[in-house]
């Protein structure tokens, strides 16, 4: 069992686009005895991901209920809590994941569990619903009250980055496995990490399908782990939501640009505001979105912990998706 570590560098639950519930298979006996012991609980654990990922994610069912459960490094326990406190600040105006009561519980001298409510999807997606929760998850997080933590953590975020891309600039654009697009990106805006837009605020960050719920009683935020250091304009994370719900399981263009329109009319309607102001920013929030975590992987093997090879596929298939789409990007920024 590999243990989330600090920096980010915990392997991801879901290893794939798709918006399907995260493979699952039934957890290894010894980790079954370690985790229910600790939790005085009889019960069936499963891991969550990929067979190629050694996740410390779980599904728990229980007698009467299910719980999702992560083993975290200790020397990352502060930043899992500083995370549930966005979410149940959060959860004033949205509905959002946060820490069960009684939690962390110690699984031995260097290692906690961590449980939460499984959130199980009831409904299909509404798109426009989940523009105008995020329009509201954005609102609430405007008032943030340790919103400079937010940002300073960014902004030291970003800086790292691009130390690590100028020192390591020509081992990135020989790298195989970097989509020529990217790689095209990176060279022609080489300070890519070094600055933050004035209208940035703090934002969820990761809105992939296996953060969000749709349920019989609305939209349900989950993970709020990268909104620790995610400040940014809020576009960022409207795009992230129209690129992995709206469009990449969407193989028509036609319904694909109805589902990203209903979204983006989804906020617009309930906070007045369009995500994307300027022409061409939606597929610039894409790009950075890409870049930066093709980025991490490069700067996390070189630092010794290598992600899974589904990883760059994963980011491969997100940029050959922006460049074959972007006749479809550049309609729905004339709709906004």
């Amino acid at each position: 069992m590999t243990l989330i570590q600090p920096l980010d560098t915990r392997q991801p639950a879901r290893s794939t686009l798709s918006s399907s519930e995260p493979s699952s298979r039934i957890a290894p006996a010894s980790e079954v005895k370690d985790i229910l012991s600790k939790l005085h609980v009889d019960g069936k654990l499963f891991r969550l991901g990929s067979v190629d990922s050694e996740s410390a994610y779980y599904r728990l069912e229980l007698a009467n209920e299910s719980l999702f459960v992560k083993i975290v490094d200790d020397s990352y326990l502060d930043s899992q809590l500083a995370a549930d406190a966005i979410a149940r600040f959060a959860s004033s105006k949205v509905k959002t994941s946060t820490l069960r009561d009684g939690f962390p519980v110690s699984l031995n001298a260097h290692s906690s569990i961590l449980a939460y409510d499984w959130i199980e999807q009831q409904a299909p997606p509404s798109f426009y619903q989940l523009g105008s929760q995020i329009a509201g998850l954005h609102d609430v997080l405007r008032g943030y009250p340790n919103a400079a933590d937010v940002q300073s953590r960014s902004q030291n975020r970003l800086t790292t980055l691009q130390e690590f891309l100028d020192s390591h600039l020509d081992e990135v654009l020989t790298d195989a496995r970097l989509p020529q697009s990217a790689k095209e990106i990176i060279s022609t805006r080489p300070e890519f990490f070094n600055s933050l837009s004035d209208s940035s605020q703090a934002i969820h960050g990761d809105l992939n399908a296996g953060n969000l719920r749709f349920c019989n009683d609305g939209v349900w935020f989950l993970d709020f782990e990268d909104a620790r250091h995610s400040w940014f304009p809020v576009g960022i994370d409207v795009a992230f939501a129209i690129e992995r719900l709206a469009l990449i399981d969407e193989p028509d263009n036609d319904r694909a640009l109805r589902n990203a329109e209903s979204l983006i009319r989804g906020y617009y309607e309930e906070s007045g505001e369009t995500p994307f102001p300027v022409r061409g920013s939606l597929q610039l929030a894409l790009e950075y979105l890409g870049v930066r975590s093709l980025i991490l992987l490069k700067h996390f093997e070189l630092q010794g912990t290598p992600w899974p090879e589904s990883e760059w596929k994963k980011f491969d298939r997100l940029f050959t998706h922006i460049d074959e789409r972007a006749d479809l990007f550049a309609k729905l920024e004339q709709s906004c």
